[in-house]
């Protein structure tokens, strides 16, 4: 799996119809909105606004693996709410508001590695590892290196093996 370089001063902007033409609400959550993209059907981009200021906090670009799997290709936090650890509350909410389970991507930037980790400590989310064609086992936690792990294969051996976080 590839380590990316991610800007630390990334500034999203703010959500609008006229820049999201294609999306619509999907859901609430205390004083943030949902608004995923409804018109592709193997790609979905999720943007996750301030319902008040209008500033769009994250946006998650998602491509279809299977049926209700889809891959986070990118994700990014708008510099404003970086380093609040928010990432992995959102994946969640993403996974529960979409009925999807999520599915680590080929690129992972540093912090990356430690939204799964982070998942995989919440009651409500079970990460899942396997090598390709083999039965999924639940993720370890590598404390040390703050990432899920497998004591039988390197679970970020992109072309060998999946890691994907599921709902309980």
């Amino acid at each position: 799996m590839n380590r990316i370089e991610v800007r630390k001063d990334m500034r999203l902007g703010k959500i609008a119809p006229s820049r999201v033409p294609d999306c619509a609400l999907a859901s609430t959550y205390d004083n943030l909105e949902m608004w995923v993209d409804t018109e592709e059907t193997t790609y979905k981009v999720v943007y996750i606004a301030d319902a008040t200021t209008r500033d769009i906090v994250a946006r998650v670009a998602l491509s279809r693996v299977r049926s209700r799997v889809w891959e986070v290709d990118m994700c990014s936090i708008d510099s404003k709410y970086q380093g609040f650890g928010i990432a992995p509350s959102l994946y969640y909410w993403i996974m529960l508001s979409l009925d999807i389970s999520l599915k680590a991507g080929y690129q992972q930037s540093p912090g990356g590695r430690g939204i799964w980790y982070d998942l995989a400590a919440l009651p409500e989310v079970s990460v899942l590892v396997r090598r390709r064609g083999s039965e999924f086992a639940f993720a370890e936690r590598d404390d040390e290196m703050r990432e899920v792990c497998s004591d039988q294969f390197d679970c970020y051996e992109y072309e060998t093996s999946e890691v994907i976080a599921v709902l309980n």
